[in-house]
């Protein structure tokens, strides 16, 4: 009988052990796929301003043109942003952070009718990322171009 009751607690332990490795990873998994919510104090969030209205996620976006934009990040190692250009995602445009400039390449695109995007990466000196977003652009359909004469900054 006591042969038993140690095999018996000895099986028990090693099934016990699995659920407890299972949950553990499932458990680890779920808290890093967690994203960090861009109002978390201390959060660093990269943000885009397209006509002076701010984007700090991916996103499709309708601004009129011209298209102006600015880049900021709280960070003060970055000091550029690298655009990848919309159907050629191996070439890219560098612009600096804070100061205004247009976008004439998407311009063209949304002037034309068609749809384009690129992605958005601030980096420092050395290339390090520190944020990235994808930008849709959406051209406005001609119903709508008179929008743009309304809101002058959007």
């Amino acid at each position: 009988m006591k042969l038993l009751s140690h095999k018996f607690f000895l099986n028990i332990h090693r099934l016990l052990q699995k659920p407890l490795a299972i949950l553990t990873i499932f458990s680890l998994g779920f808290i890093l796929s967690l994203p960090a919510a861009a109002q978390e104090p201390g959060a660093r969030v990269f943000t885009v301003f397209l006509n002076n209205v701010p984007h700090s996620v991916s996103e499709t976006v309708r601004p009129c043109v011209p298209l102006m934009a600015r880049f900021d990040h709280p960070d003060p190692h970055v000091t550029r942003v690298r655009m990848r250009y919309p159907y050629n995602h191996e070439m890219f445009m560098i612009f600096p952070m804070r100061q205004n400039i247009r976008l004439s390449l998407h311009e063209d695109f949304m002037t034309k009718g068609e749809w384009s995007l690129s992605d958005f990466i601030a980096e420092d000196e050395s290339g390090k990322t520190y944020g990235q977003m994808t930008l849709t652009f959406q051209p406005l359909d001609p119903d709508n171009r008179g929008l743009c004469d309304s809101f002058p900054d959007s």
